[in-house]
């Protein structure tokens, strides 16, 4: 769990002498000088620091800003950012630690604690993060190509926005939220802040900027995955990528970024993102396509006898509807009939031997061709584009 406002202000401030000028304690400074000069025995400095008793075992860096600490005699990258390439961090806790910017490459940090680290923009290029524990923390920009992430601990709690992954190798399990759902924190964030904003009955920009960073999560997410050859999981960010797209066009409308029949095209989009995702997961799922053509085939067949229809040739044709049945027998004689039409209707085959008769056969005939149609398009649309991706 994260920790309170307060917990994280005293952490912060323990390594202040004054917290007015943002003077470091010296035990601090020289805890970094031996991390860069490779001291095995740097947590020695760090004897006497208040609060250092809380943690058993472990190095305690909890709190630490590490982006600040300048004009101390520590080196210094290019960009102005501490250098810590090659320190050993191994069990470190870096809880709450401000990282941004700083250069970790090659450094061991298994099994450190950084929960509730701001890691925006750190460098991690060669550096050893197994068993790295992150909830609640910030990977924003952080490149994570080449890394084996699977052994990271909450990664379902880190901010993910704009994080590299490309040939990274991770799994959909890591994502698992406590009510059983596959969800990255993003999303999760995004939804609060929308249902407050709805609570509050206010606008929120800022629910468009996280759903934009949701969005492009799972877009991250869906690459990765497809180079891995993991293609239900796949599935499942591509569903996610555009459920977030579908929010992000619901909250334009809702804001008035859009006007005149540019609004009216934006609300016919919306409701084929509903249409969609109900008819076939966004083209995930062509399958569920079947069990909707055969929903609308048996439908179609019970319909069709509320009117009628002509079965046979004209010599020899004879009337079928609800009107005429008399007994189970003449039902179930009719509805097997009305399917029959349905069939060849909806696969628009049309031998000619059955005949609408009245306006609702005919709009019935003509919305089951019609969907027919659309169906078998959609399905090898869906199916192929899914083999092919594989």
């Amino acid at each position: 769990m994260p920790e309170t406002p307060e917990k994280i202000e005293a952490l912060k401030n323990r390594w202040l002498l004054d917290p007015s000028f943002g003077l470091m304690r010296p035990q601090l400074i020289e805890a970094l000088r031996a991390i860069q000069d490779g001291d095995r025995h740097w947590e020695e400095h760090l004897e006497g620091v208040p609060y250092a008793d809380e943690i058993e075992n472990g190095r305690d860096l909890r709190g630490v800003d590490f982006s600040s600490i300048r004009g101390m005699g520590l080196r210094f990258m290019r960009d102005g950012f501490l250098d810590l390439r090659n320190a050993d961090f191994y069990r470190a806790h870096l809880e709450h630690s401000n990282l941004y910017r700083i250069h970790l490459h090659g450094a061991n940090l298994y099994s450190a604690f950084l929960d509730g680290a701001n890691l925006r923009n750190t460098h991690f290029h060669g550096a050893v993060i197994e068993y790295l524990s992150l909830e609640h923390a910030k990977l924003h920009q952080v490149d994570l190509r080449g890394f084996d992430l699977r052994t990271l601990k909450h990664l379902n709690t880190v901010d993910m926005a704009q994080v590299r992954l490309d040939d990274a190798v991770l799994d959909r399990e890591q994502f698992l939220q406590d009510n059983g759902e596959y969800k990255a924190y993003n999303e999760i964030r995004a939804f609060n802040e929308y249902r407050t904003a709805r609570v509050e009955k206010r606008m929120s920009p800022v629910a468009v900027r996280y759903f934009e960073e949701a969005r492009e999560v799972y877009l991250a997410l869906k690459n990765n995955l497809l180079s891995a050859g993991k293609y239900q999981d796949v599935s499942w960010a591509a569903c996610k990528e555009k459920e977030m797209e579908k929010m992000l066009l619901a909250l334009h409308i809702k804001q008035g970024s859009y006007h005149g029949w540019q609004l009216v095209q934006r609300r016919l989009e919306h409701a084929g993102y509903s249409l969609y995702n109900a008819l076939f997961k966004y083209g995930e799922n062509p399958w569920r396509l079947i069990w909707w053509a055969l929903g609308i085939i048996i439908l179609a067949a019970l319909l069709f006898p509320l009117s009628g229809f002509y079965v046979g040739s004209p010599e020899g044709a004879y009337f079928m509807s609800y009107a005429e049945v008399h007994s189970l027998r003449d039902w179930f004689a009719t509805v097997m009939s009305g399917l029959y039409f349905s069939v060849i209707t909806f696969t628009t085959v049309g031998y000619g031997d059955v005949t609408p008769v009245g306006k609702l056969s005919h709009t019935i005939s003509a919305c089951t061709a019609m969907s027919g149609m659309l169906f078998f398009g959609l399905f090898v649309f869906t199916l192929g584009r899914k083999v092919a991706a594989r």
